[in-house]
């Protein structure tokens, strides 16, 4: 697909899920397209828009049963709630689920004997039914509180995450670990600076990095790792 460089509309968004529906358009290029907005969702301004690029990013999400997780009825599906929108709803036309919601499913999980296959099953779960950014707080919080579960390199809930990289993902990521910094999200952290290519904001995400040694918050493996990987920067 051509680059855009002006805020994609609703038509154009729907121009994207028509192309996808008929075959024109593959989930692979279709995600690509979204996944560019969704690093700049500060600039889609139109909720419905936004909702829908952000279920478009995950157009190429793979399934345990078949290559994709979603197919020509899930974008249709996608499409009719563009276009006829809807109060209160996700763009896949459930019940916009709360952060309270999503933490408390969050939680249900923590104690799994197979944490892998259940945090895969409840991503899968929430691309389903269009979770979207919401879940980016929840989980960051979810894994401050749980530091000894093992979540995976990256695992079902960073790659979930992550498909909302952007300047809200980045702010949210940040805000945790200054307030409570675990290996994981320090991990997160180091992932979000390999991208970052303006200078002034690497040079700020690795000095957030450089604090976690001295936050009284963080444990000793969080701070280890923040070391060794400001070693590896020769910072």
């Amino acid at each position: 697909m051509s680059e855009h460089t002006t805020t994609p509309t609703r038509d154009e968004t729907a121009d994207v899920l028509r192309k996808l529906i008929v075959g024109e358009l593959s989930p692979e290029a279709a995600s690509e397209w979204a996944s560019a907005w969704i690093e700049r969702s500060e600039l889609v301004g139109d909720v419905r828009v936004l909702r829908a690029i952000e279920a478009i990013g995950g157009a190429d999400l793979p399934s345990t049963d078949r290559h994709y997780l979603f197919g020509k009825a899930d974008f249709e599906k996608w499409l009719d709630e563009l276009t006829a929108g809807g109060t209160g709803q996700s763009i896949l036309g459930h019940e916009a689920m709360t952060t309270h919601e999503l933490a408390n499913q969050l939680q249900h999980i923590a104690t799994s004997n197979d944490f892998p296959s259940s945090s895969s099953m409840l991503v899968e779960e929430w691309s389903a039914i269009g979770v979207g950014s919401e879940a980016v707080e929840p989980v960051l919080r979810f894994m401050e509180a749980h530091p000894d579960i093992d979540f995976g390199t990256p695992g079902a809930l960073v790659h979930f995450v992550e498909r909302f990289r952007g300047r809200d993902y980045t702010a949210h990521l940040v805000e945790s670990v200054q307030r409570k910094p675990k290996s994981i999200t320090v991990w997160m952290l180091n992932r979000v600076i390999n991208g970052e290519n303006e200078a002034d904001s690497k040079d700020h995400l690795i000095a957030v990095m450089r604090q976690v040694s001295h936050n009284p918050f963080a444990d000793a493996e969080a701070k280890d790792l923040a070391e060794q990987l400001l070693v590896s920067r020769g910072r």
